[in-house]
């Protein structure tokens, strides 16, 4: 459903773009500062690794993001970008803003590293359970949870059992120190498959590959993003 542009657009949400660039789309993101209606849209300048986003005069992109539960999408194009005095990025004023309900908890597939360790207070109850953390896959991902192929099992590793997770958003950033509860386990010991569901705002911390934001609102854009079809032409 379209929407008037300025209805839809808030200070401070990420921003996620799909930018084509050398013959693949590049994931990124940015805080939206602002923006002059009818003219253009202004957001950081988006960073990967350290460096700026190589972010072409003239380029298209995608650009999504999360309002009221719904994601937003509409198709832009790169005004220019600047380092000094603050590194920001100039887009096209969108003409059509797309609307889309989300599903309550969409689940993606992924693949990517995933580390999980007991989260057991430290004492004599919880002594036994203090080992090492196991590692594995992500096999998908929803902004409630996830589920991982793990390559071992441990003492802890049982439903209701607390872990903190550490993984990789691709585009956004790296995920340190979440919190979550293990909610099943299936497969055998040598691979357990284990469903995990999140625990938000407690110590967890996101290495942003560019501005700053919640590790709670990077995994909805990164659900988002990869869930919902681009907007139409």
């Amino acid at each position: 459903m379209a929407q008037a542009p300025t209805s839809l657009l808030t200070v401070g949400v990420l921003l996620q773009y799909t930018i084509p660039l050398d013959r693949q789309d590049l994931q990124t993101c940015a805080t939206l500062l602002g923006w002059k209606e009818g003219a253009f849209v202004i957001s950081g300048l988006p960073y990967q690794e350290g460096q700026p986003v190589e972010c072409r005069q003239g380029n298209p992109c995608v650009v999504r993001y999360i309002h009221e539960g719904k994601v937003v999408g509409y198709r832009s194009e790169i005004r220019g970008g600047q380092i000094s005095p603050e590194p920001l990025l100039f887009l096209s004023f969108p003409e059509r803003i797309e609307e889309i309900l989300l599903r309550k908890h969409p689940r993606i597939p992924v693949h990517q590293p995933i580390m999980v360790r007991s989260d057991e207070l430290p004492g004599a109850a919880s002594a036994p359970f203090q080992e090492q953390p196991v590692v594995g896959v992500l096999q998908d991902l929803s902004i409630a949870g996830c589920r991982a192929s793990l390559t071992g099992s441990a003492r802890w590793m049982m439903p209701g059992a607390a872990v903190r997770l550490e993984f990789e958003l691709p585009g956004i950033g790296h995920v340190t120190n979440l919190s979550g509860i293990v909610k099943n386990i299936s497969g055998s010991a040598a691979r357990p498959l284990i469903g995990l569901e999140f625990q938000f705002y407690r110590t967890e911390f996101i290495e942003f590959r560019g501005w700053g934001g919640t590790v709670q609102k990077a995994i909805e854009q990164f659900v988002a993003q990869r869930h919902m079809p681009a907007p139409v032409a």
